[in-house]
C-alpha cells in the first residue's frame, strides 16, 4: 500500500493586531523581524519543524540544521547581519511587493513571480485596478548563503498614504533591513480601510488575495508576520478583519498566533483583555503582549500594568520597547531589538507562560 504524500511544508506566521491605534504596532512588527533574524533565533526557525499546508497555502520545504541552539541566557546575544528573499506571489489586488536584501553567498531561491524589472518600478500585469499600485524588486548580488532563515512582513491595508509615498512597510524595511515587504493595497485617506476604499472609489481589500498573498509568502519564508490595521476587529475590507485573515493563515496547533501591541497606560487593561478575548473567541492563540512604548519614567498606572497584564488577560508580555525606538539609528535599532523580547520565547522554547515577564528596558 503507498504511504500518503505528507503536506509541504511552511514556515511560521505570525499575525501583530494593536489594541487600537497609535501603540506602536509598525514599530514592534520591525522590532519582532529584527528580533527573529538574530542569528541564534533563525537558527532555530531554520532547525524548527516544518508546519504542514493550511488552507490551501503554497509550500516549499524549508530544511535547516539539525539541532536547535540551547536556551537563551538571561542577557540576549548581539544581532547581525540576516538576509531575505522576495517570494513568489499571487496576482494581487495593486500589491506592492518589495524585497529588501544585503550581501548574498549563495544560490538564490527561485525568482519572485515579479516583472524582470531588477530594481525598477513596474505595474504587475493582471491585477485588479488599485490607483497608482506598484510591484517591486530590489535585487542584490546572485549569491547568498544556504539556509539562512528569512523574515516577511505583510501589510495587507495601508491607508492614509498617498501612491508613491512611503508607507508602514517602508519604515519597517528602513529599520530591519533585509526582510520582503509585502502591501498588498492603499487608500489615501487616514481612515479604517473599508471607509477609506469607498472614499476614493476604489476596490475593496479582497481577503482572498490577502490570505493567498500569506500563504504564499510563508511556504518562502520561515517567519511571515502580518500587520493589520488599527485595532482587532478593524474592517479591512467590506467585512473581513485580521481576525478573518488570521483564522484563513494561521496553523492550528502550533506555534502560530496573534501577538497583541499594548500601550502602557491607563485604559491598557481593559483594551487588551477585550482583544485578547476576540482573538480566543475566533479560537485562535494570542501568542504575546508587547507594549509598545515604554517611558524612561512611568508612572503608577504603568508600572501596575505591566505587571497586571499578564494577571488580567492570561496571555504573556513577551516584549517591551522602549519610547522613541524608532529614532535610533538603524544599526542601534537591530541590536537592541532582540533584548526588548524574552529570549524563550525568541527561541520558541517557551511560547506560553502566563506569569513571565519580558526585561523591562
Amino acid at each position: 500500500m503507498t504511504s500518503p504524500t505528507p503536506p509541504p511544508a511552511r514556515g511560521r506566521v505570525l499575525a501583530v493586531t494593536g489594541t487600537s491605534t497609535d501603540v506602536g504596532k509598525t514599530v514592534a512588527t520591525a522590532a519582532l523581524a529584527a528580533a527573529f533574524l538574530l542569528p541564534e533565533v533563525r537558527g532555530a526557525l531554520a532547525a524548527a519543524p516544518s508546519l504542514p499546508e493550511v488552507r490551501g497555502a503554497h509550500a516549499t520545504s524549508h530544511e535547516g540544521p539539525a539541532t536547535r541552539p540551547p536556551r537563551a541566557a538571561p542577557s540576549l546575544p548581539e544581532v547581525r547581519g540576516a538576509h531575505a528573499v522576495a517570494p513568489s506571489l499571487p496576482e494581487v489586488g495593486g500589491a506592492q511587493a518589495t524585497s529588501h536584501e544585503g550581501p548574498a553567498t549563495g544560490p538564490p531561491r527561485a525568482a519572485p513571480s515579479l516583472p524582470e524589472v531588477r530594481g525598477a518600478h513596474a505595474v504587475a500585469p493582471s491585477l485588479p485596478e488599485v490607483r497608482g499600485a506598484q510591484a517591486t524588486s530590489h535585487e542584490g548580488p546572485a549569491t547568498r548563503p544556504p539556509r539562512a532563515a528569512t523574515v516577511a512582513v505583510c501589510k495587507p491595508v495601508q491607508t492614509g498614504v498617498a501612491p508613491n509615498e512611503p508607507g508602514d512597510l517602508a519604515e519597517v524595511a528602513r529599520l530591519v533591513g533585509d526582510v520582503t515587504t509585502v502591501e498588498s493595497y492603499r487608500y489615501p485617506e487616514p481612515l479604517a480601510p473599508d471607509t477609506a476604499a469607498r472614499r476614493a472609489g476604489m476596490p475593496l481589500a479582497d481577503p482572498a488575495v490577502i490570505v493567498r498573498t500569506v500563504d504564499d509568502l510563508a511556504a518562502t519564508h520561515d517567519l511571515t508576520l502580518v500587520e493589520g490595521a488599527g485595532g482587532v476587529l478593524v474592517r479591512l475590507g467590506e467585512s473581513a478583519t485580521i481576525l478573518d485573515i488570521a483564522a484563513e493563515t494561521l496553523a492550528p496547533g502550533t506555534d502560530d498566533g496573534v501577538v497583541i501591541v499594548v500601550a502602557p497606560g491607563l485604559g491598557a487593561l481593559n483594551h487588551a483583555e477585550l482583544t485578547v478575548n476576540a482573538v480566543r473567541a475566533r479560537g485562535l492563540r494570542p501568542a504575546g503582549l508587547v507594549i509598545g512604548w515604554w517611558p524612561p519614567d512611568p508612572d503608577l498606572a504603568m508600572r501596575c500594568n505591566r505587571s497586571d497584564l499578564p494577571r488580567i488577560t492570561g496571555v504573556p508580555v513577551i516584549g517591551v520597547l522602549p519610547a522613541g525606538a524608532a529614532a535610533l539609528d538603524p544599526e542601534e535599532f537591530r541590536r537592541a531589538a532582540p533584548t526588548w523580547f524574552d529570549p524563550e520565547w525568541l527561541a520558541g522554547t517557551s511560547t506560553s507562560r502566563p506569569a513571565s515577564l519580558a526585561r523591562t528596558p
